[in-house]
């Protein structure tokens, strides 16, 4: 393992082992050309496994360089193992002192940078790695490939895409990509994303990625994320990060599943309350499942899958009852679900819990939700049922219960002071259920409240406002 340098367009090419420009081919000095790094072997010395390559981000004349790529490339050493990459570094004035270049990587055709296994490639905070994809019109195709490969600080803009189709970035294997900007064009329409996990085995990770969606267009409203593979998967995890600009609005997905099983999770990814987490048009297989929480740039979580889906965000206005974010605001909030293919066998399902601080005693535990009136019929206790589970506070034992009951009796109706019994185009009536334990609940422990619901949405309107916060009386 040894630091390795390369100072693209110097006259001679020296043996890479020091950061000056090398006095004659072969001689002590830095390595003189990019292609280097699109994986050539260099002319003299040695590239190893283990080795860190440092990369002057201008040329020898001082002009930033820009590599037009008329085929697709490599990027990186062939023959890597996961236990000693090569790491590359475009310099910003670390070694190369007062030198701040970007190296930009374009092309306006259907071609690739493909980054080879367990090479990282790692750019400085502004940027200065650059994919550049100029044309307008192209086949929906990969444009930066990653296997078993990480990044940091890179930029890839496919802004000039504004026809039906769209070039994307794809990951496969397991890889982390940390601070990745991205400017976006067209998307196609359907499950095709931007960042896609559509292999198998793949687990792609991305820290605080910057997405701008630059265009809406009637057609091309792709998701940014795409999940999912026939068959291992292919999954995506994110932390932190924005998505905005003029394409994040209404009718865009979030991400999408294209038919195939796949992950998504995100934790504090912000993306406009207007645009779509999913659709269920895009959830053709069933054994997918996507997740988000602070996407609201507070304590809003979300969750989709085949049947249904549940989401807050306090900034979805959805009706409000008890439940409060625990800000300084105590700002209130609440969960709105939309079952859009429940059965009698896969209902809807939502986890709610309360910390119990009262000296140990029985108590009735209430769950108040509303009832969209559109619903073909109304809630009963074998379709819309509640599961509390309490620790009990003589033995120490989980108790749990249940409100469900085979006899299809009308559940209670409820007067409790909802901000609003509307949402947009949907009138509610107001629900709740009770139970009561048959034993004191132990101090201090949480009672959790799982509420299911079989009864299937008719079309958007039918939906279903829970209030998170269970009523101990």
């Amino acid at each position: 393992m040894a630091n390795k340098y390369l100072r693209h367009g110097e006259t001679y090419c020296g043996d890479g082992t020091t950061s000056a420009a090398a006095a004659s081919n072969g001689g002590v000095g830095a390595w003189n050309n990019i292609n280097v790094f699109e994986g050539t072997s260099p002319a003299y010395g040695t590239l190893a496994a283990g080795d860190v390559v440092y990369i002057r981000s201008k040329n020898n004349a001082g002009a930033d360089i820009t590599q037009t790529m008329a085929a697709s490339i490599n990027i990186g050493m062939a023959g890597l193992a996961e236990t000693n990459p090569v790491t590359w570094i475009i310099d910003n004035g670390t070694v190369w002192s007062g030198i701040s270049g970007v190296l930009t990587y374009t092309t306006s055709g259907n071609y690739s940078a493909y980054v080879r296994p367990y090479n990282n490639i790692h750019a400085a905070s502004n940027n200065n790695l650059s994919f550049v994809h100029t044309g307008s019109y192209v086949s929906q195709n990969v444009f930066l490939r990653f296997e078993n490969a990480n990044s940091k600080n890179i930029k890839v803009d496919t802004s000039a895409n504004n026809q039906y189709y769209g070039m994307y970035v794809a990951f496969e294997g397991v890889s982390t990509h940390e601070n990745i900007t991205a400017i976006v064009g067209n998307r196609r329409s359907g499950g095709y994303g931007f960042f896609a996990a559509n292999v198998s085995e793949t687990i792609a990770t991305l820290i605080n990625p910057s997405v701008t969606l630059v265009t809406n267009v009637a057609v091309g409203k792709g998701p940014v994320f795409k999940v999912g593979n026939y068959n291992n998967g292919g999954n995506i995890i994110v932390y932190g990060g924005k998505v905005s600009g003029a394409g994040a609005t209404t009718g865009v997905p979030l991400v999408g599943t294209d038919g195939y099983s796949g992950v998504f999770q995100s934790f504090g990814l912000i993306y406009p309350a207007t645009m779509d987490f999913s659709s269920a048009g895009m959830f053709n297989a069933r054994y997918s499942y996507i997740t988000a929480s602070g996407q609201d740039g507070k304590f809003g979580n979300a969750v989709m899958d085949y049947f249904y889906q549940c989401t807050a965000r306090f900034d979805g206005y959805y009706p409000t009852l008890n439940a409060t974010l625990g800000d300084s605001a105590n700002t209130p909030w609440s969960y709105m679900l939309y079952p859009y293919r429940t059965s009698k066998h896969n209902p809807a399902k939502t986890a709610i819990s309360k910390t119990y601080t009262q000296s140990p005693a029985t108590k009735t535990v209430g769950v108040e939700f509303l009832w969209a009136n559109s619903f073909a019929t109304s809630p009963t206790t074998d379709t819309t049922w509640v599961v509390v589970t309490y620790i009990d506070n003589t033995t120490g034992n989980l108790v749990t219960m249940s409100s469900y009951d085979i006899a299809a009796s009308a559940l209670s109706s409820s007067s409790a002071a909802w901000s609003a019994a509307t949402y947009g185009p949907t009138n509610f009536a107001k629900y709740k259920i009770e139970l009561t334990t048959p034993s004191s609940i132990k101090q201090d422990t949480d009672i959790t409240v799982l509420f299911f619901s079989k009864t299937t949405s008719g079309s958007a309107s039918d939906i279903i406002i829970l209030d998170p916060d269970p009523v101990l009386t």
